[in-house]
């Protein structure tokens, strides 16, 4: 069982960003005004969460701030990693979440590829996320 939150909130210039971890992603749901600290963002991720429709999977691929390749949507932009020039197909969900003083720290890892990315995110003067990665092999064989 995820020890992770179902939710996670960052804060900053007057904006809050409320991202849902429950599908083992960290999707973007809510960025507007400041919500009150004892707000319900499980709640919250479930009423803006956008209805079914038709043509829609089952299981619906979660929007994800870490997309690779083969998951997701059509036109959705995509990671693609390679090992001597051929892709590889990490499943990285997401396996930890911290706070920290200037935001959020999310960990993606695929132990059977030796690999993690980690996502740093924090909302600036002026309303923009800032948002930086780092990908990390700990295998023996070189990524590009």
């Amino acid at each position: 069982m995820s020890s992770l939150p179902p939710c996670a909130r960052l804060d900053g210039d007057g904006l809050t960003m409320v991202l849902d971890l429950r599908a083992g992603a960290a999707e973007p749901v809510y960025f507007g005004p400041t919500l009150p600290m004892a707000e319900d963002l499980a709640s919250l991720c479930d009423v803006l969460r956008r209805g079914r429709h038709a043509s829609q999977p089952d299981r619906p691929a979660p929007r994800s701030l870490l997309p690779f390749a083969g998951e997701g949507h059509l036109c959705a932009p995509s990671i693609v990693i390679q090992q001597h020039g051929r892709p590889l197909t990490p499943r990285m969900p997401l396996v930890a979440i911290t706070q920290r003083d200037a935001g959020l720290c999310l960990e993606h890892r695929d132990d059977a590829l030796s690999l993690s990315v980690q996502i740093e995110l924090a909302i600036v003067h002026g309303g923009l996320v800032e948002f930086g990665t780092q990908l990390r092999n700990q295998g023996t064989q070189p990524i590009g």
